[in-house]
């Protein structure tokens, strides 16, 4: 171990870089140096999961077919701006939960957080945001209980709509990447 960190350090370093790097891509759009990167063909090194690899072949694979970085920046930003025209990142249109936005802000507020973005606080992107915020060993209760009671139940059906939306080809690659780490995070979450 290096620096005194614990393995427990270690691994809530990565799931709160994975958290922040998958929820700013989801609200805000990809950055352009991660964009570079993938144009680059130099990709970061992502977790070793199947479904995490083959959302990293994706974009490599999407990337290698424009010929400019610039192409390619404009259709990943304009796919960014339309994905969820037929494909919703909110929580309460999968699970039903009519009250899942004043849930979730109930939690970031009583977390010490305010709420003041422009998507509703049930927004997929937002949710990973607080998980990447609240991830640290002095608050794995709660941490575990916000991802088991509000993000698993239902993530995995916001993949599947993403992944079946024709109009999705750079975002198909990054939720392959999400349900990878959701898959990962079931186990890893309960062994904190």
């Amino acid at each position: 171990m290096r620096n005194g960190e614990s393995t427990v350090e270690k691994v809530m370093l990565v799931r709160k870089a994975m958290y922040s790097f998958l929820g700013n891509i989801f609200l805000s759009g990809p950055p352009v140096e991660f964009l570079r990167d993938v144009f680059d063909g130099e990709m970061l090194d992502f977790l070793p999961h199947p479904s995490i690899q083959e959302g990293v072949k994706i974009l490599k694979e999407f990337a290698s077919s424009f010929e400019s970085f610039e192409e390619f920046e404009i259709c990943v930003k304009r796919e960014h701006s339309k994905v969820f025209d037929k494909c919703s990142p909110y929580q309460s249109d999968y699970d039903g939960n009519e009250i899942a936005e004043l849930t979730v802000r109930e939690i970031l507020f009583d977390a010490g957080y305010e709420f003041n973005a422009e998507e509703r606080a049930d927004h997929i992107g937002i949710e990973l945001l607080l998980m990447a915020e609240t991830c640290s060993a002095d608050s794995i209760e709660s941490h575990r209980g916000f991802f088991e009671k509000e993000l698993v139940g239902w993530v995995f059906e916001f993949c599947n709509a993403l992944e079946n939306n024709e109009n999705t080809r750079f975002y198909r690659g990054i939720v392959k990447i999400l349900r990878g780490f959701m898959e990962m995070e079931k186990i890893v979450i309960n062994r904190l």
